[in-house]
């Protein structure tokens, strides 16, 4: 998630209330489910009944697959079989999500699991009590789901004690890596393995760009967006919203305008530097192309990403050439990279048992997993010999008809099959990288910012106008730095940090 959609988010929390878990279409409370969720019901719990249905909803990009019912017909076997339920998957266009979830929830619509997450209104939710909580859930039919994530639990923990959503299991780690194009690095000789720092980066820009004027050694990270979020060398905790930030990889306890400090300036500054030399998109602060389009187009050398599991074969896969890419300082984990996309049970669900044991088996159960991620083995995907997956013959991305390319929704990524593209170890890749990431020392902590939403609106409207801009190198930020930080300080940005920097210090002291 890049800088400005960080910003956009305006955190709440809060919320209560308790359940008890029986069997999956029982009348009455059954024994727990195993941690791999495949327990059956008990004999008489009423399976031979109509099951239980649960409705799940969450976003979509594309249009509704043709074979939806298909699907969702093959899984619902499982489940039966499995948890004695059935699921009617809900899939909202992700354009209306956020409003059409909100109304549900409002409403009281019929709904049991939606999907949630700091981008989609969590902590709002949370604390409008629109969402259950969920630790006895987690504790008496959960265990899997539990026992999946760990600590990263903590993410989504708020000041009650209490856990409202489930994170996604999937790389959490955030790192600073630039991706380039290996084709011109071998046309002159470069190596990506010389490239260290900053300068040794840019002195492969300064030999791109003299033999190749027409390209642009650097790319925006996303359309209408900077470079690179708030800067390459400041990887921080953005405590919810990135006004008022834990900087040094979230290992201190100090709140920071991250703006008033050296590492933007200095990161400003040399994109500034860049930009009058010509080696960043001339457009870029204007430019509305995704980056992958400006890559196939021909028009980069490379960009800045996030991405901190083998970026080069992301960025490969994404773009059809052979990419290579070097890493800058280190990674981290801060509950913003673990709570973007969550689970959680819908205030009204009228069965939360039930909708606990169907996300035990989404962390889990990987038939369940790769039925929704995939379809039908044979119809939608076939088995390859290393392990990985293919289309079957005939079917491809166009034609596919179940190509929701939602894969990192489904509970626990790491039980989904690989594509062929991927390499047989990412998984293992991205799991150590998980593991060796720096943790923050702010996991977990929940920013109530209801007692400064006036400055929050101020602040916006003065980063609006004014990061972009200086984080595309397109103005002086000799002139336009003062500026932004004057018209922050106006707007209360030390409000906010003050605000956040107390509420910080009374969780770490409660911890």
């Amino acid at each position: 998630m890049n800088a400005m959609k960080k910003i956009l988010c305006i955190l709440l929390a809060a919320g209560l209330i308790l359940g008890t878990l029986g069997g999956c279409g029982s009348a009455g409370p059954g024994p727990a489910q195993a941690p791999d969720g495949t327990n059956p019901p008990p004999a008489g719990s009423g399976q031979a009944d109509e099951p239980i249905t649960l409705k799940v909803a969450f976003y979509n990009y594309a249009a509704q697959p043709a074979d939806l019912q298909k699907v969702q017909d093959a899984l619902n076997e499982t489940l039966k079989a499995k948890i004695g339920c059935a699921v009617e998957l809900t899939p909202i266009s992700a354009a209306d999500y956020t409003s059409r979830i909100n109304l549900m929830l409002q409403n009281g619509d019929e709904l049991d699991l939606l999907l949630t997450g700091t981008g989609l209104n969590y902590y709002i939710q949370a604390a409008a009590g629109q969402l259950l909580p969920l630790n006895d859930l987690l504790a008496g039919g959960g265990e899997g789901v539990a026992q999946v994530l760990g600590t990263y639990l903590e993410a989504t923990r708020l000041a009650d004690g209490e856990v409202y959503a489930v994170p996604v299991y999937q790389s959490y780690s955030a790192g600073t890596s630039f991706v380039m194009r290996k084709d011109i690095l071998d046309k002159y000789g470069l190596k990506a393995a010389d490239i260290k720092t900053l300068d040794d980066l840019e002195r492969v820009f300064a030999v791109v760009h003299e033999n190749e004027p027409g390209l642009a050694c650097v790319l925006p990270e996303d359309a209408g967006s900077g470079v690179f979020g708030l800067g390459c060398d400041v990887l921080y905790d953005p405590l919810g919203d990135s006004l008022g930030v834990l900087p040094a990889y979230g290992q201190g306890s100090t709140v920071t305008d991250i703006f008033e400090t050296e590492e933007y300036a200095s990161w400003v500054y040399r994109l500034r530097d860049w930009y009058t030399k010509g080696y960043i998109l001339e457009d870029i602060a204007t430019n509305k192309e995704a980056t992958a389009a400006l890559m196939h187009a021909g028009r980069g050398f490379g960009h800045f990403t996030g991405v901190s599991v083998a970026p080069d074969f992301v960025a490969s896969s994404a773009y059809g050439m052979e990419m290579e890419a070097v890493t800058f300082g280190n990674s981290f984990v801060g509950s913003s990279n673990v709570a973007t996309i969550c689970w959680a049970v819908a205030r009204q669900s009228k069965h939360p048992e039930q909708a606990m044991a169907f996300l035990n088996l989404l962390y889990t159960d990987p038939d369940v997993v790769n039925t929704l991620c995939y379809g039908i083995e044979g119809e939608h995907y076939v088995k390859l010999d290393d392990g990985l997956i293919s289309y079957p013959e005939g079917l491809d991305v166009a034609n596919h008809p179940y190509n929701f390319g939602l894969n990192y929704i489904w509970g626990n990524t790491f039980l989904e099959y690989l594509p062929a593209a991927y390499s047989p170890d990412y998984y293992e890749k991205a799991e150590r990288t998980n593991r060796e990431a720096a943790v923050s020392n702010a996991l977990g902590f929940a920013y109530d910012n209801s007692g400064v939403v006036n400055e929050i609106a101020a602040v916006y409207n003065v980063v609006a106008q004014y990061m972009t801009v200086l984080g595309t190198g397109a103005v002086d930020p000799e002139i336009y730095l003062p500026e932004f930080i004057r018209q922050l300080k106006e707007a209360g940005i030390d409000a906010i940090v003050a605000e956040k920097q107390a509420q910080l210090d009374s969780w770490l002291a409660s911890k």
